[in-house]
């Protein structure tokens, strides 16, 4: 038997108070507030990897040349410890973690025209950032 099911969108919502990126309680609020609980509030990989959101959804790419990019990830920062503890206070068994992709955290640290020209012209750079972002977790 084939079984469909409505999609339930939890659209983004601006952060307006940038201390909920820092402050697990606020964090755990804000994910409450949504259609589900859901968490991250914003990129862990690319925040992790150094790049800055505004109003947790703009991001400020930090590269100029794909070649350039580095995935050290830094899981100390502010943010990732407090999406820890925010998931501690949620319950992980209730709270859905959202994954973004490779091409988006790309674009992140890099910028989403810059990205596309890289598929075209430096596919060899690409793939080695591909294979090593499989290990990122």
């Amino acid at each position: 038997m084939i079984r469909t099911y409505e999609c339930i969108d939890n659209p983004e919502r601006p952060i307006k108070n940038n201390e909920i990126l820092t402050n697990p309680k606020l964090m755990a609020d804000y994910a409450k507030d949504g259609r589900y609980v859901s968490l991250p509030v914003v990129p862990m990989i690319p925040i992790c990897l150094g790049v800055k959101f505004e109003n947790g959804r703009t991001a400020y790419p930090i590269y100029d040349d794909i070649c350039d990019i580095k995935l050290d990830m830094d899981y100390s920062k502010d943010e990732y410890m407090a999406m820890l503890k925010a998931i501690e206070i949620l319950g992980e068994e209730k709270t859905v973690i959202e994954i973004r992709g490779p091409i988006s955290v790309l674009d992140n640290l890099l910028g989403a025209t810059k990205v596309m020209k890289a598929m075209r012209k430096r596919r060899d750079v690409l793939k080695d950032l591909y294979a090593e972002l499989i290990y990122i977790y």
